[in-house]
Formats: structure tokens, sequence, C-alpha cells
């Protein structure tokens, strides 16, 4: 009975390769690689019985996403959720340009982006960008943004410094005193 459970317990190299590959599929199927992907659909969709696997499989997808397209599984809520990092770099003025959002133009709504307030307050908290609170005692109901995990993985807080430097006439990056503190000191905790 032992030497059939170690059997068992053992995956054959294309019995991992097809896991891992699955795996990766599933993920970028449909909108999953904006949405949060979940352990427990992974293990429910894919992996199944072989779930005690999971650590091993979701290793070999972390290394075969970012070696192959540049986007890195990066966990969350304690490695319950995942989220798709696009670590590919771009100018954030190549993005907008490209995005047509760099325009003199005001429109209430985006042609590309749609109802930005609804896009803000739905898909981008839900896709882990952006976290918001109430803030309380506002009537109308006003809102205090902060970045979610996902934005804190893709962009740093030295690059969003450095980008709102450029639209404010080319000013220095001390200027704003307390953020730029605060981006040194991310700079400095990522570098380690």
């Amino acid at each position: 009975m032992a030497e059939s459970q170690a059997t068992e317990s053992v995956l054959s190299p294309d019995e991992l390769n097809s896991l891992v590959n699955d795996t990766v599929l599933y993920i970028l199927h449909d909108e999953k690689c904006l949405n949060l992907i979940k352990r427990q659909d992974i293990v429910k969709y894919i992996l199944k019985e072989k779930k005690k696997h999971f650590p091993t499989v979701i290793e070999r997808v972390k290394t075969l996403l970012l070696e192959t397209l540049n986007l890195e599984l990066v966990a969350i809520d304690q490695n319950k959720q995942y989220a798709l990092i696009n670590r590919l770099r771009s100018t954030l003025f190549e993005v907008l340009r490209h995005l047509k959002i760099l325009s003199s133009k005001q429109i209430k709504k985006h042609d590309y982006f749609g109802d930005v307030e609804a896009a803000i307050k739905k898909k981008y908290v839900r896709w882990a960008y952006l976290d918001y609170d109430v803030i309380p005692g506002t009537d109308p109901v006003e809102y205090e943004f902060k970045w979610g995990k996902r934005a804190t993985e893709e962009i740093s807080k030295k690059e969003i410094l450095e980008f709102a430097c450029k639209v404010n006439g080319d000013t220095e990056p001390a200027f704003w005193e307390k953020q730029y503190e605060e981006a040194m000191k991310q700079a400095a905790e990522r570098s380690t």
C-alpha cells in the first residue's frame, strides 16, 4: 500500500509539463490575465486530484510566463490569489500616445477607456491596480484611491514621480519631498 501511494505522488516529466501548460493556458484564457487568478480555481479545474503538486507546478508556470511572455505571476493574499504583471517596459508617454490619451480634447467618455470613473471604481479595483475607501462624512460620497498590489508590483514610485515631473514641466523629483523620500525608500527595498 505504501509503495502504491509513493508511486502516485510522483509526476512524470510529461505529466508535469502537461499540468504546467494547462495552467498557463488557463491563466491566459479570456480575461483571467486581468482578473485575479484564484489558487482554488487552478486546483479545481486543472490539478484536480494532483493538487499537492501545486507548489511545483506554480513555480514552473511562473518561470515559463516570465521567460516566454515577460509576464510575472505575483502572489496576492498569502498565495490564495495571483495577478499577472507585465514586465515589458515602455515609457509612459509612448503608452499614453498610443492609447490617444495625450490629447488636448476634453471628452467625457474616452474612445478607448469609455466611462473612466466606472473603470476605475470597478475594473481597476477588481484587477488589484487600485484600492479605495469612502471618505467618512462626505456628501456626496467621495473616495480616497490608493495603489493596489498589482500596481505596486508593476511600476515603482520612482517611475511615477519621474512621470509627474515631466508632466509638470521638467521639475526635479526632489521638489516633492515626501513622495521623493517614499520613492527612494521603495527603490532601496526593491534592490535588496
